[in-house]
């Protein structure tokens, strides 16, 4: 579900850059700034997906609290 919406979201904004920035009988104006906006929506989702699958800590296990503790 949330692929679909994205798929879908992503796409109707990417058509509404395009369209805001059109002129009538050219293509590339508007085709430039959607580019870019899904080349942003595309970078800001690689963060995301970095930040939050990035691995974490290892949980303390009383091996490591023991040595810490004689440490």
């Amino acid at each position: 579900t949330t692929q679909q919406l994205g798929g879908a979201i992503g796409l109707a904004v990417i058509v509404s850059v395009y369209a805001a920035g059109a002129v009538p009988g050219a293509f590339v104006p508007g085709a430039r700034a959607a580019f870019l906006t899904s080349a942003t929506m595309a970078v800001l989702a690689f963060a995301a997906a970095y930040v939050s699958l990035r691995p974490g800590r290892a949980p303390a296990t009383a091996e490591s609290v023991e040595l810490a503790e004689a440490a």
